[in-house]
């Protein structure tokens, strides 16, 4: 039931609606009396009219009740003064009669047929506040789906331009919810915004890198068109995108390393021979300072496809870890002075927490990837160059990290630095084998080798090991 008005809530009670109704149908019938007595020559009932506002107000403001009273009220005054000659309550005709049977009939088809219609008005003000209600309710529910959805929103124009945003993707792409006059391409990379225009005015799916303050994201999207516009769902799969290209990458690593381990089985097989050949004929030529200079070079060239071949071994073949704990910071004091000597003309820091855990890593394989990433941190540097070696405290783990101040890396060349064979050096100054060496041997460890370098900023490699 609708909450009463201003009038209903002022009078309140019943008792107080009947005293109302008593009110209008006296100051009604009151009018009706002074009519007849100033006009007696007006016809015998038709003042009953006079009455029937008292029914219709009373019944309209305050309902059945109070109408039927004014109406009662109105009945013996129109009786008196309409019906029958003044001062008497005789019906002397059946004309009269009539009279006051239609007045009756009259006054109560008002009284029921206004009070139908009041009902019918309060019915449908509680269908419109109840309609409101659930109006409210759905959109707030929908705002809610809106503002708090994971999923990236938008809509976008017939013209291409976006005209809404959700914050999920407006925080992820870095614009406000409501970009002006942005077109929805804008946000794409350029190589993938082809397969949006492809999409125009089209259901379907279709993926695409957005563009954010960071590096793009993978977005799958789906695109509904209709009422002109184009509504776009996406959801962001950078993660597996990237968990994706780590499968392919340690397929790839897992490949070649077979390739390079049988390769260099049978590249090894030959280089005892040449090696001895070559030493044969140092000795026959000894005097022959020129010859002896070529073999010097010869050697010098088949003692390093000697280490090259040591090297795709180690990457074809899983590592052996000593089972045996090592504390990691006599370890990295004792390999210190060989390091400085690695180094040249460069400074070298050393900074060991106190108190780190031992780990289980084979010692040797450990000195090897050490003295990988400090070949490579050295040749990232100038003369003068600072590198810093530490060994710290992590979540489960020890963390031995070397940052130098060198050159460093783009994007590119650092997600590449742990594919076999992918050097920059310049050709015959690197093998591109010591970063897969290192992180090959930081899995076998049972932890993992974390790259960070941006240009001229330099680089840090992190090994982590359990404790």
């Amino acid at each position: 039931m609708e909450p009463p008005g201003r009038i209903e809530a002022a009078i309140g009670t019943r008792p107080a609606k009947w005293l109302l109704g008593l009110a209008v149908g006296m100051g009604v019938a009151t009018v009706a009396l002074l009519i007849r007595m100033k006009i007696p020559f007006v016809i015998a009932g038709s003042q009953a009219i006079f009455s029937y506002p008292a029914i219709i107000i009373a019944t309209l403001l305050y309902g059945a009740r109070a109408g039927s009273v004014a109406g009662i009220i109105c009945l013996p005054f129109l009786w008196y003064f309409v019906v029958a000659p003044r001062r008497s309550f005789a019906i002397e005709s059946w004309p009269a009669a009539i009279t006051l049977v239609m007045y009756v009939l009259v006054g109560a088809a008002l009284v029921w047929g206004i009070a139908r219609m009041r009902t019918s008005l309060r019915r449908h003000r509680a269908l419109v506040a109840d309609l409101e209600s659930e109006v409210g309710r759905r959109t707030a529910e929908r705002n809610q789906l809106w503002e708090r959805s994971r999923e990236l929103l938008a809509v976008v124009t017939a013209a291409g331009s976006v005209r809404i945003v959700n914050p999920a993707l407006a925080a992820l792409a870095g614009i406000d919810t409501t970009p002006m006059d942005r077109s929805f391409e804008s946000l794409l990379v350029a190589e993938d915004r082809h397969r949006f225009r492809s999409m125009s005015g089209q259901d379907g799916l279709f993926e695409a890198r957005l563009t954010t303050p960071d590096d793009p994201a993978w977005i799958s999207w789906s695109c509904t068109a209709g009422d002109g516009e184009t509504y776009l769902v996406g959801r962001d799969f950078t993660a597996e995108h990237h968990c994706a290209e780590q499968l392919r990458q340690s397929q790839k690593m897992e490949l070649v390393g077979q390739m390079a381990g049988g390769l260099a089985h049978d590249f090894g097989n030959l280089v005892p021979p040449i090696s001895m050949t070559l030493h044969l004929l140092g000795k026959r030529h000894a005097d022959d300072a020129r010859t002896r200079e070529l073999i010097g070079a010869a050697e010098e060239s088949v003692e390093r496809a000697a280490t090259l071949i040591k090297r795709l071994l180690a990457l074809s073949r899983p590592s052996s870890v000593d089972r045996e704990p090592k504390a990691i910071g006599p370890l990295l004091e004792q390999l210190a002075p060989l390091l400085r000597q690695v180094i040249g003309h460069r400074v070298l820091d050393l900074a060991i927490d106190a108190g780190l855990p031992p780990v289980r890593v084979d010692t040797n394989q450990l000195d090897m990837a050490l003295l990988n990433l400090v070949v490579n941190a050295r040749d990232a540097t100038t003369e003068g160059g600072r590198l810093r070696l530490t060994a710290s405290r992590g979540d489960g783990v020890v963390e031995i990290a070397l940052a130098d101040d060198g050159h460093g890396m783009d994007a590119d060349t650092l997600r590449r630095a742990t594919e076999p064979f992918y050097s920059t050096k310049a050709s015959g100054e690197g093998s591109g084998l010591g970063l897969p060496m290192v992180h090959n041997f930081a899995i076998a460890a049972g932890g993992k080798l974390s790259l960070r370098s941006s240009v001229s900023s330099g680089t840090c490699a992190t090994i982590s090991l359990p404790t």
